[in-house]
């Protein structure tokens, strides 16, 4: 059974972020999202809730670690939500979703998980 492994202001932040991008685009924000950039951090691809064996072709294709990725997975909301991101900067996430981090954003809210001192481009989190 999953658990939540959320701990920080940070990931709610893009948590938010990104399920405003996909109802934007989408209608709806319990739909798996998948946004590609290419080097220059622009957008090259969206993948809208794709199911089956594309989605196991879109999720293996993100394993290539010079992508720059972001990917909303609601798969059991509201109870469960999966949100990794890979390569992306704090400036380009800013740009990107329309946030703006702030000092107490990587403090932890969680007993024992770990002050961060600046935003992670790699991390993945379970809400």
């Amino acid at each position: 059974m999953p658990h939540s492994t959320y701990s920080y202001g940070f990931e709610s932040r893009v948590w938010e972020g990104i399920s405003t991008l996909c109802e934007h685009f989408n209608n709806q924000r319990r739909k798996t999202l998948i946004v590609i950039l290419d080097q220059e951090n622009e957008v090259r691809k969206i993948v809208f809730d794709v199911t089956g064996s594309a989605r196991t072709k879109e999720i293996r294709n993100l394993h290539d670690n010079t992508m720059k990725w972001l990917f909303y997975d609601p798969f059991d909301s509201p109870e469960y939500i999966w949100l990794a991101w890979r390569n992306i900067s704090r400036d380009v996430m800013e740009h990107l979703l329309g946030v703006s981090f702030q000092a107490k954003d990587f403090l932890p809210n969680r007993d024992g998980a770990e002050i961060i001192h600046s935003f992670p481009e790699t991390w993945e989190v379970m809400f």
